[in-house]
């Protein structure tokens, strides 16, 4: 059975880093894990793909949003993300989990990071989702709570 690790932070420096070495080496030996998705890919800083339908082509998305999202351009920022938001932009990841499964399909063939999300829960016999510390209910809800859910 071909599974999906969702959350997985075994390279990260976090403090259940032992963790999810453990749930990765238990789901190994019963299961084929062929695939894995970290949590930090869904950090909208880090991701490339957190905001989509923005001016910015997809590949260089990233690198605006590192340069814009330091403490000393925070304004900036923030200015930046109102103006696309006034022109449609908007988060990949929606309360709604129905949105977000829209969102997902829409902007699949845009964003080549959300079409391998597609394509690794397309070819999983199984997904499992390793909530860690990032299932805790929180009102707003965490960005990468609502996509684990969904």
């Amino acid at each position: 059975m071909k599974v999906l690790l969702v959350g997985d932070n075994r390279t990260s420096p976090n403090w259940g880093r032992g963790a999810d070495i453990a749930l990765f080496r238990l789901l190994s030996d019963r299961f084929d894990v062929t695939d894995t998705i970290p949590g930090s890919y869904f950090l909208l800083g880090s991701a490339g793909f957190g905001y989509v339908n923005t001016f910015t082509p997809a590949r260089y998305g990233r690198v605006l949003l590192r340069m814009l999202f330091n403490r000393r351009r925070r304004k900036l920022f923030d200015l930046y993300v109102k103006l696309e938001e006034l022109w449609g932009a908007k988060d990949f990841i929606d309360e709604d989990p129905g949105k977000s499964v829209e969102n997902l399909l829409r902007y699949k063939k845009r964003y080549r990071e959300l079409s391998l999300i597609y394509d690794q829960a397309e070819n999983a016999d199984l997904i499992v989702v390793n909530g860690n510390g990032d299932v805790v209910f929180t009102t707003p809800p965490e960005e990468r709570r609502c996509f684990y859910l969904r």
